[in-house]
C-alpha cells in the first residue's frame, strides 16, 4: 500500500500524517485495502455469473436493418453480451415457428436458454438488467432509473412522429407503396416541437440522463471525485429512427438546426457499437 500512497495520494498522505498522525495514515490504507478486496470479490462474482450465463449465447430473432431490432442489438453490443443473430425474413414473420416467438408477427424476439421474450423495449430492459455488469445502461438507483424511464416514454409517446415520417417517406417506397406526403408534413411539424424540448434538455446534459457525478468516501479521511460519462438506455431508444431520418436530406437539415441534438447524435453515432450495427442493414 505504500507504493499506492507514493503514486496516487502523496499530498493527501502528507496532510493525514501531519494532522492525524501516522496511525491514522495506516488506518486509512487498511480501510482502503478491505474496500478494494470487497470490490474485487463483487466484480469477480459478477463476471463469473455472466460467464456462466454466456455458455449458451442469447438468440435474437429479426433483421439487422429493422429499427426495433436495433434497439435490442445496440443494448447487446453496449453490454458486451455475446449473441446469435437469427435472421427472420419479412415473408416468414407469420410462419408458425415465428408466431410461437412473437404472436403479433413482429420483430425482434429473444430466447435466453429457456426464457422467451418479445417487444424491443422489454428485450432491451431485460438485457441491460440481466447482463450489464457495469450497471451503466439501466442503473438501479431509483431516481436515475426513473429519469431513464421518463425519456424512454418521451421517445415512445412523442418522438414517434419520427416513426410516422419514416412510414410515409421511407418504408412505403421500400414496399412499393405511395406514401402520404401530408401525413409526413404534419408529423414533421410535431417532430419540430419535440426536438425543441430535446435540444433544450441536451443543452445542459451530455446524454439524455446526463453526466453522472460520483462522490466516493463518505465519512472517511479523503474524498475522491470521479466524473463518468455514460451512454444509457434512454439514449439507445432515440438512435434508430434518428439514424433513419438522417437519410432524408430535409430531415437531416432539420436535425442539424438543433445544435445540441446534433452534437448528441454525432457523439452517440460514432460509438463503435453503433457503427458495427448500422453497417449491417439487410431486410
Amino acid at each position: 500500500m505504500e507504493f499506492v500512497s507514493q503514486r496516487r495520494f502523496p499530498f493527501l498522505d502528507f496532510l493525514i500524517i501531519t494532522y492525524f498522525g501516522i496511525e491514522a495514515f495506516y488506518q486509512k490504507y487498511l480501510l482502503l485495502s478491505k474496500r478494494m478486496v470487497t470490490i474485487i470479490i463483487i466484480k469477480s462474482t459478477s463476471l463469473l455469473h455472466l460467464s456462466y450465463k454466456m455458455s449458451h449465447p442469447i438468440k435474437l430473432f429479426g433483421l439487422r436493418g429493422s429499427v426495433f431490432t436495433r434497439y435490442a442489438l445496440m443494448t447487446l453490443e453496449e453490454a458486451g453480451v455475446p449473441y446469435d443473430m437469427q435472421l427472420v425474413p419479412i415473408d416468414q414473420l407469420k410462419s408458425p415457428e415465428h408466431l410461437a416467438r412473437h404472436p403479433f408477427s413482429k420483430m425482434p424476439a429473444l430466447q435466453d436458454r429457456d426464457f422467451q421474450l418479445y417487444e424491443s423495449r422489454a428485450i432491451s430492459r431485460y438485457i441491460a438488467s440481466q447482463y450489464d455488469v457495469k450497471g451503466t445502461l439501466y442503473p438501479n438507483e431509483p431516481r436515475q432509473r426513473a429519469l431513464i424511464e421518463q425519456w424512454i416514454s418521451v421517445e415512445q409517446s412523442y418522438f414517434r412522429a419520427a416513426q410516422e415520417i419514416a412510414v410515409e417517406l421511407i418504408f412505403s417506397k421500400l414496399f412499393g407503396k405511395q406514401g402520404d406526403e401530408e401525413k409526413a408534413r404534419q408529423a414533421t411539424e410535431r417532430l419540430k416541437s419535440v426536438l425543441e424540448v430535446l435540444d433544450q434538455h441536451l443543452s445542459t446534459s451530455t446524454y439524455f440522463v446526463g453526466n453522472q457525478l460520483t462522490l466516493a468516501g463518505n465519512n472517511e479521511l479523503y474524498i475522491a471525485l470521479c466524473i463518468m460519462i455514460l451512454i444509457l438506455h434512454s439514449d439507445i431508444v432515440f438512435m434508430p429512427f434518428t439514424n433513419l431520418l438522417y437519410s432524408l436530406p430535409d430531415h437531416a437539415k432539420l436535425f442539424n438546426s438543433f445544435k445540441h441534438f446534433e452534437r448528441w447524435w454525432r457523439l452517440v453515432s460514432e460509438r463503435p457499437t453503433w457503427r458495427n450495427i448500422s453497417s449491417q442493414s439487410e431486410f
